[in-house]
């Protein structure tokens, strides 16, 4: 046999022989010896001593040999029983001496006083003896000193929140099953060589979806003096996912990265891991993102606090090219477009320059209507749509037209039309406006104000839109005048004078509110004025009437029967008279 060897030591009855043989099940070797059983069938401990009279015993026992007598601990030899566990047994030491001739002497022997019972089946019980040692309990017996070391035990948590149960320890000492709670600052224990130690894991306090452990081997034989730390990870069992805001159906799914028992690791999406309390991180963008459409998330990392679903939005998003476009001129403030980016309000001042803007799949959006600087009479409006939805990658320009606006008044409004109302025109066109009297109207003038108007008497007015103006259409109203017979009628107004023959009707045109005077004339004395008729009714011969619509006067005259009646009269005299001297005459 050799050091280390395990031994299997039999002892039996067979064919009213005891037969006690041992196997080295180690490198075969077998040795047996078979003694008469003298008719006995059963080991029996013995109760009041540990051998009979002459010192025979029935148990197992370990010799050894040395030249001088030896006083202390030997090396360590254990038995296993294979079978049924025993209930007592004593425990016995003793040392002899040999002489040269063969005579034994004994230096000591010492026993236990009793049988030891085992109350508590794994538990060792010992027994010493000048400097020997000896233990056994149910199913083991041990002679030798038991080696022993100091093992050191202590302990961290990582992301541990409140108080936590303290992991418990369990360990063999003097072959005694020993139990203690660590703490987290180191603590020594001594425990036997070869034995076996454990501690909690994960720590009582655990659930199912929350647990506080440690990755380390929780389990080890002593060998030699060691410390040992433990780092404990508050865990919780979490599944990361995400979810996509907008659709699309080109990305792949995301990994999400935290800790486990320190170590980072990537959570495969709608995986359930254990993770460390602590933080974890998604990625900003999915696979399949390209530099015109993306999935993207504004919440690319949080803290693991609690347990179940880790969810993240990905907002698919397009690249939106904007910009806008003077047209004309003008030096007017910018357009700003509007829309959401990751559902958030998005507003961008644009420039001329095209701009590209992630905007979400779906949004809608808008461009300014006026741009600043525009006012009632000057802006820049815009001639494509303002307002639209996002479905693809696209590029938008709005182009804005620098437009004035054309004031075109009538004076009166009463007098005529125009081919044109008031109206925007792009800066720098021209425009032609036609003015057209109405019946008993004439028109006058065009007056304008403001640069690139236009002021005349031609009815066809052409301007240039280079400023805001107003065009006025100037109409006179009429007065027709009939001197009927043997009249004529005379006017003045202002610094206007002029005579109106007889049977010639003839108008004139003056401002809206002029005064005309009119004066009736008889040609000759035998004729008279019988009155105005028509827009003014009067029998005086001079009248006035304030023009602001078209009107008709008519001068009517009759016969002066008393200058007609003198002269009669006179004729008849006359005659009468040149008679008388006719008459005179012949006599």
């Amino acid at each position: 046999m050799n050091q280390g060897d395990t031994i299997l030591l039999s002892l039996s009855f067979s064919n009213g022989n005891v037969i006690m043989q041992g196997t080295d099940q180690t490198t075969g070797a077998h040795a047996q010896v078979s003694y008469t059983a003298a008719s006995a069938t059963t080991f029996i401990g013995s109760s009041p001593a540990p051998g009979n009279s002459n010192g025979f015993f029935t148990g197992l026992m370990t010799e050894w040999y040395h030249t001088t007598p030896y006083y202390g601990g030997e090396q360590k030899v254990t038995y296993t029983v294979n079978g049924s566990a025993i209930t007592s047994a004593w425990l016995w030491i003793d040392e002899g001496s040999v002489s040269p001739s063969g005579t034994r002497k004994v230096l000591f022997n010492s026993y236990t006083s009793s049988p030891i019972t085992f109350t508590n089946p794994t538990q060792f019980q010992s027994f010493v003896s000048n400097g020997a040692t000896e233990s056994e309990n149910t199913t083991q017996f041990t002679t030798g000193q038991i080696p022993t070391v100091s093992l050191t035990f202590g302990y961290s948590v990582t992301g541990g929140t409140g108080t936590l149960p303290e992991p418990g320890l369990t360990y063999i000492s003097a072959g005694v099953k020993q139990t203690a709670t660590l703490t987290q600052s180191n603590q020594a224990f001594i425990v036997d060589v070869g034995s076996s130690w454990s501690i909690t894991n994960p720590l009582t306090s655990s659930t199912s979806t929350e647990r506080c452990q440690t990755n380390q081997p929780t389990t080890g034989t002593v060998g030699s003096p060691q410390t040992i730390d433990f780092t404990f990870y508050h865990q919780y069992l979490v599944t990361f996912d995400f979810n996509i805001i907008g659709g699309g159906i080109a990305y792949s799914p995301p990994s999400a990265t935290c800790q486990q028992f320190g170590s980072q690791i990537t959570a495969v999406a709608g995986t359930q891991i254990w993770a460390d309390a602590g933080q974890y991180s998604f990625p900003n963008l999915l696979d399949g993102s390209s530099s015109s459409e993306r999935w993207v998330t504004n919440s690319t990392s949080g803290m693991v606090i609690s347990s179940g679903n880790i969810d993240t939005e990905y907002f698919h998003q397009y690249i939106t090219t904007v910009s806008y476009s003077i047209i004309d001129g003008g030096t007017p403030g910018a357009s700003v477009f509007t829309s959401t980016s990751l559902n958030l309000p998005l507003s961008q001042i644009l420039t001329t320059q095209p701009e590209g803007l992630w905007v979400d799949s779906g949004a809608s959006y808008s461009f300014t209507n006026l741009l600043p600087e525009s006012t009632s009479t000057e802006r820049w409006q815009p001639t494509a749509p303002l307002t639209g939805s996002i479905i693809s990658s696209s590029t938008i320009n709005i182009p804005y037209y620098h437009q004035y606006y054309i004031t075109i008044t009538l004076n009166p409004t009463t007098g005529g039309s125009v081919s044109a109302a008031d109206d925007w025109y792009n800066a720098g066109t021209s425009f032609q406006v036609i003015a057209s009297p109405n019946a008993g109207w004439q028109f006058e003038n065009w007056s304008g104000s403001g640069l690139g108007s236009y002021s005349g008497d031609k009815s066809s007015a052409l301007a240039a839109a280079v400023f805001p103006l107003t065009e006025t259409a100037t109409f006179y109203p009429g007065l027709t005048i009939t001197a009927s017979g043997k009249l004529s009628v005379s006017y003045v107004y202002g610094t206007t004078f002029g005579l109106i023959p007889s049977s010639t009707p003839d108008t004139i045109y003056a401002a809206s509110g002029t005064n005309i005077q009119l004066t009736a004339k008889p040609k000759l004395f035998i004729y008279s004025f019988a009155g105005w008729t028509g827009s003014v009714t009067d029998n005086k011969n001079d009248i006035f009437t304030e023009l602001d619509v078209p009107q008709n006067i008519n001068a009517n005259f009759s016969y002066n029967y008393l200058n007609i009646g003198i002269i009669f009269a006179g004729v008849i005299a006359a005659i009468i008279a040149v008679v008388f001297l006719v008459v005179l005459k012949r006599r």
